[in-house]
């Protein structure tokens, strides 16, 4: 997978070199999970990214989703429309952070269940 805008970083595991990451490759690991990662391209040591459920994936495609449908501004501009027009909007962010806190919580999952013992490709 190209990444939108190339990543200057050093492989502060491995040979010590700098390089550019321009791309990540994806594979299904355990239990259809998505490991996505990238290598040095120097000594080749792994670096992951994430690992990515259907769960997960559905819970990140949901905030996508919450982060475009932003409350509609109120037409007139009173005290009171302005007051609800804000509440709606912090409840729409506390929507968000809540999706958020459960999409760390389903990837540390995710992980767990990747790196356990007996992980393969499914």
């Amino acid at each position: 997978m190209t990444i939108a805008k190339p990543i200057q970083t050093r492989c502060d595991r491995g040979c010590q070199k700098e390089f550019t990451i321009t791309k990540t490759r994806k594979i299904k690991v355990k239990n259809g999970i998505d490991k996505t990662y990238f290598r040095c391209p120097h000594c080749k040591e792994e670096y992951i990214v994430s690992y990515v459920s259907p769960a997960t994936a559905k819970l990140q495609s949901e905030i996508r989703k919450l982060q475009k449908s932003l409350p509609k501004l109120p037409d007139d501009n009173n005290e009171s429309s302005n007051r609800a027009y804000e509440i709606a909007l912090d409840e729409h962010w506390e929507e968000v952070d809540e999706l958020k806190a459960k999409v760390k919580q389903s990837m540390d999952n995710d992980r767990r269940i990747a790196e356990s013992e007996g992980a393969h490709i499914s």
